[in-house]
């Protein structure tokens, strides 16, 4: 969120795997939806130089950019151009380059590429790689470069918490957050990076709200508007996060009065960016709204149909509704995720609907980002895997014998007849017959063909692909895609997603893009459990 979710707080949710996958699988299990962001990076206009100007070691400008192609795509949230941005940029430093500042500049965009990916266990290592090299160099600080310094250390600190909530040491989450507030309420560095600073307390809050402390969140979030209020390094997107973050602390300490005048200016604050009703392209995440689901907000409510628990967001453009089912049918193996959605314009020019992949993380037991599937892909898969295990059941089925078991008196010849030979006996299928003799009596067990057996098999083949086909039918007939919803319209159908072990996964996350906007909603549990 970006803040908002595992995009953090910084911008609402950017992506996640880009930012929200971290920011709000973790955030969200608190009950509530941050969406600040942890790896965001400042706005263009406050992002004045990159580091490693001159002397490997000599500190130019702020440390808040170290190159510009990676920290752009760590904006718009791609993060893999990111992480193949600064890959290259580290395997090319120079001899006097490496073991610098510069180095664990570029080290803090890689790893925020991988945390924001969700590959959990590369990040560690680039954790690890990062402090090798940092440590060392803030042993013998200049008096000038503390400053710069103590914002890059902030950097890495902020990514690192939301690393540890991944891996669920929130404990250890909290006390890193605590390490980076601090060093960024400095005077001097408060005014370069407010919004790292909000994001940091933001994602604090969300940590101390998961253990029921509302009201100390509360209080934290109070604190984060007075330093964000007026402060030309924040968007003001990252202030309705927060708006919308305090009027959910308050909607639970059942100040409800109060938490409305929150919700109110953040909504107002999301719908003056236009997002919803602009065409897709890639921009900051600061520049585009996260409509969340939040309990006791204006625009949030639900409803219960079919067995199935329904969460709606309503604006004055656009209704989304969303229902997350897990597939339980033979076909999908457990690893088939169906969001259900309908999607209702209620403005009269059209809405870009899916203008980026949709989303899903699950949470827990453990945050993993969800693959979407292709729908045609996926119903042609399931037809030919009904067709081949159809096959392999006929195979199988067509010869099926059952065992005839005949006993008789032997004959002359010292019981073999026939001048000492016995008889020749051949099964079905060519099988060999089993003779046993006991003194004067033969037993003979021979295969015979078992035509209901058979029949069984052909039935069970033909129930196999009809089966098959009906899913698949199924899944082409309910899908969605890319597409304008024209003014008035609605659309309904449904998205589908991978996950290995499907489940086991309970609470979970569903980001829906609309327009330059996204719609994001929590689930307690799958459908279908």
């Amino acid at each position: 969120m970006s803040l908002r979710a595992f995009g953090l707080f910084g911008r609402k949710k950017n992506s996640f795997y880009g930012n929200y996958f971290l920011r709000a699988s973790f955030i969200l299990p608190c009950t509530l939806i941050v969406t600040l962001s942890a790896h965001a990076q400042v706005p263009a206009e406050h992002q004045t130089a990159v580091v490693g100007q001159g002397h490997a070691n000599a500190l130019v400008g702020t440390l808040t950019s170290f190159d510009t192609d990676g920290d752009n795509a760590l904006n718009i949230g791609d993060y893999a151009r990111a992480q193949e941005v600064f890959s290259n940029r580290i395997k090319n430093l120079s001899k006097d380059q490496k073991g610098s500042f510069a180095e664990v500049g570029l080290r803090a965009g890689l790893f925020e590429a991988l945390l924001w990916q969700g590959n959990i266990s590369a990040a560690a290592a680039e954790l690890k790689r990062i402090h090798k090299v940092f440590d060392p160099l803030t042993t013998n600080l200049g008096e000038n470069n503390v400053e710069q310094v103590n914002m890059l250390n902030a950097r890495i600190l902020d990514a690192q918490s939301w690393l540890e909530e991944g891996q669920g040491q929130r404990d250890q989450a909290m006390q890193t957050l605590l390490k980076a507030i601090s060093l960024l309420k400095v005077a001097g560095v408060d005014e370069h990076e407010t919004w790292r600073l909000v994001t940091c307390m933001g994602h604090l809050a969300s940590l101390q709200a998961g253990m029921g402390a509302y009201n100390q969140a509360a209080q934290l979030l109070q604190e984060a508007l007075t330093y964000a209020k007026n402060s030309p390094s924040i968007a003001p997107l990252n202030i309705a996060d927060i708006e919308e973050q305090l009027g959910s602390m308050l909607f639970k300490q059942g100040r409800a009065a109060e938490a409305n005048q929150h919700f109110a200016i953040a909504l107002a604050m999301d719908n003056a960016t236009g997002a919803v009703q602009r065409k897709y392209s890639p921009k900051p995440y600061w520049l585009c709204p996260t409509y969340t689901y939040t309990e006791g907000s204006p625009w949030s409510s639900r409803s219960f149909q079919d067995g199935l628990q329904r969460k709606r967001i309503t604006l004055d453009a656009v209704a989304v509704e969303a229902v997350a089912i897990r597939d339980n049918s033979a076909q999908a193996k457990g690893k088939v995720i169906k969001v259900a959605l309908t999607v209702l314009n209620r403005g009269r020019t059209p809405l870009d609907f899916m203008g980026r992949k949709p989303e899903f993380i699950a949470m827990t037991p453990k945050a993993v980002m969800a693959t979407m599937i292709e729908p045609l892909k996926l119903a042609d898969s399931v037809e030919k895997k009904a067709q081949s295990k159809a096959k392999w059941v006929r195979f199988w089925g067509q010869d099926a014998t059952q065992t005839l078991t005949s006993t008789y008196i032997n004959q002359p010849s010292y019981g073999y007849g026939y001048g000492g030979f016995y008889p020749p006996v051949m099964s079905y299928g060519g099988t060999i017959p089993t003779v046993m003799r006991n003194g004067n009596m033969t037993t003979m067990m021979t295969q015979v063909p078992d035509y209901a057996a058979q029949q069984r098999a052909m039935e069970k083949a033909r129930a196999i692909e009809d089966d098959g086909k009906a899913y698949a039918d199924q899944i082409r007939s309910q899908s969605l895609g890319p597409c304008d919803i024209n003014g008035g319209a609605t659309i309904s159908g449904a998205i589908f997603f991978q996950l290995d072990d499907a489940s086991k996964a309970g609470s979970c996350i569903v980001r829906i893009p609309i327009g330059d906007a996204t719609f994001e909603f929590t689930f307690d549990k799958l459908a279908g459990n």
